[in-house]
């Protein structure tokens, strides 16, 4: 889920917190919702971790993309507490934690991953509420956004012609019909045009918001600048 959009350097330090270790000093405020630095230190660590990336590749730059990211997941929190879209199941939160799970090796007992947990400095609980952030953002994107992202029969019909058929011809294999393939591509035009649409909207949500920032950033960037988007699978 996750490119460093803007290259910049802390106009101060800000070390990684050693586990237990909590610093309450607010480093942004978003609509009156105050984002701490021990916050933005777990946020940085457990996206390491779901990257499978060792502590060591926190720098000043995927900080800065972490707090952006924060922003942008407090802005979606916003309107999913003003909107009637349903909050993920407790089966679906459990699905996923076992998915995340199994993606790490040598952590088939809870004892190993409980080891692994401590050894990012991050607690189950986080990586949870990690999670369910995730999800609940999925499903008001896909209740907000989706109908609008569906392609035409024409769009499907080219992107078959333009793209699928060379491609598979450049692997000197024979393309199947478009009947047979025309699921699996409105689906993948389909998420790119969500992409699109989460930058709009959260552009427009960054633009309506009042964000505060209490870090400088060299080369300090509009807060109405481009966003990321949270991922999401094509």
């Amino acid at each position: 889920m996750r490119n460093v959009r803007f290259i910049i350097a802390l106009a101060f330090s800000i070390p990684l917190l050693s586990a237990g270790e909590t610093i309450d000093r607010v480093v942004a405020v978003v609509n009156a919702h105050a984002i701490l630095l021990s916050e933005w230190d777990t946020a940085a660590r457990l996206e390491v971790l779901l990257d499978h990336k060792p502590l060591t590749s926190i720098t000043d730059a995927t900080r800065h993309a972490t707090l952006d990211r924060m922003i942008d997941q407090e802005l979606l929190r916003g309107e999913m507490e003003n909107s009637s879209v349903t909050r993920s199941s407790s089966e679906d939160i459990a699905a996923k934690l076992k998915e995340v799970r199994q993606q790490f090796p040598n952590t088939s007992t809870d004892q190993q991953w409980s080891a692994l947990l401590a050894q990012y400095g991050v607690t189950e609980t986080e990586v949870e509420t990690a999670v369910t952030d995730e999800l609940d953002g999925l499903r008001l994107l896909d209740f907000r956004l989706r109908s609008t992202a569906l392609p035409d029969p024409a769009q499907i019909e080219r992107y078959y012609h333009s793209v699928y058929e060379p491609a598979i011809r450049a692997k000197r294999a024979r393309p199947a019909p478009l009947p047979d393939v025309a699921q699996r591509i409105r689906e993948i035009l389909t998420q790119q045009k969500l992409t699109e649409l989460t930058t709009t909207w959260l552009q427009t949500l960054r633009s309506q918001a009042n964000i505060q920032m209490n870090v400088q950033f060299a080369d300090a960037v509009p807060q109405d600048s481009q966003p990321k988007p949270p991922a999401s699978k094509p």
